[in-house]
């Protein structure tokens, strides 16, 4: 689904998570996160939280805007304790092609410039896109989803309590502008039902720049601020699937 808003180059790399119903199957498939598909060393993989992951079936996802099981039989990792929060799925490059559709990109981490090295998230403004669970649900026919995903736009600030090893936070602001002379302050997206959203260093004024940070794990709407797993720790999930399939190749 295209994006009409500036932010659309952030928006274009996420993809909803569902699952099907109590009944079965039978009904329409509820948003329960979000998600984006990496390319690292010419492998493909769905990226998500965790705690997404964790909570249902894999057989009862469905990835992207269709309703159709395409993980069968496909290798998964997911963890979710006081220290990591992240789930991987490794997929092939052809269910990467049916998940990615219209303007939808993967996250190329082959190109160094979609990386970025933990020691740059000390400061700066980052942004995510995904699918807040408030955000109405369209359907444009029995097995295609149409959802709108937002982006949210924050600073990073490392002196947060909730930032780790293994996590950064950084503070947002819904209130997105004023009118001039009408006290109406045009509010952005809440952040609930985000998880799984990737997040990027914002270069928004140059997204060919754009570089992966993370993936947003909590929500803290009192503090205001968004906590996410660092990109170096995807890398090491996805590193460790590789490393199980590599050691059952041996066996």
């Amino acid at each position: 689904m295209p994006q009409e808003n500036e932010n659309s180059h952030f928006c274009d790399h996420v993809i909803p998570v569902c699952c099907l119903g109590s009944d079965g199957g039978h009904g329409k498939p509820k948003l329960i996160g979000s998600a984006a598909v990496l390319k690292y060393h010419n492998q493909y993989y769905v990226v998500t939280a965790g705690h997404v992951l964790s909570e249902v079936n894999i057989n009862d996802i469905r990835i992207g805007e269709i309703n159709e099981n395409l993980l069968d039989y496909q290798i998964s990792y997911f963890q979710n304790d006081d220290v990591v929060d992240i789930g991987v799925i490794k997929i092939t490059e052809a269910i990467s092609k049916r998940i990615i559709q219209g303007p939808k990109k993967i996250i190329d981490l082959d190109n160094k410039s979609n990386y970025l090295s933990r020691f740059r998230l000390t400061k700066g403004w980052v942004a995510t896109a995904g699918y807040p669970a408030s955000r109405a649900k369209t359907w444009a026919g029995p097995n295609i989803m149409k959802l709108q995903s937002k982006t949210i736009k924050g600073t990073i600030r490392e002196e947060i309590k909730d930032s780790t090893d293994t996590t950064f936070s950084f503070h947002y602001n819904r209130k997105k502008s004023r009118k001039e002379g009408i006290k109406q302050v045009v509010m952005g997206p809440k952040p609930a039902g985000m998880s799984g959203s990737p997040v990027w260093l914002d270069e928004s004024q140059y997204p060919e720049l754009m570089e992966f940070a993370g993936v947003v794990i909590e929500y803290c709407p009192r503090n205001k601020y968004i906590v996410a797993t660092r990109a170096e720790v995807v890398l090491q999930c996805i590193q460790e699937i590789e490393r199980h399939l590599q050691a059952t190749q041996k066996g």
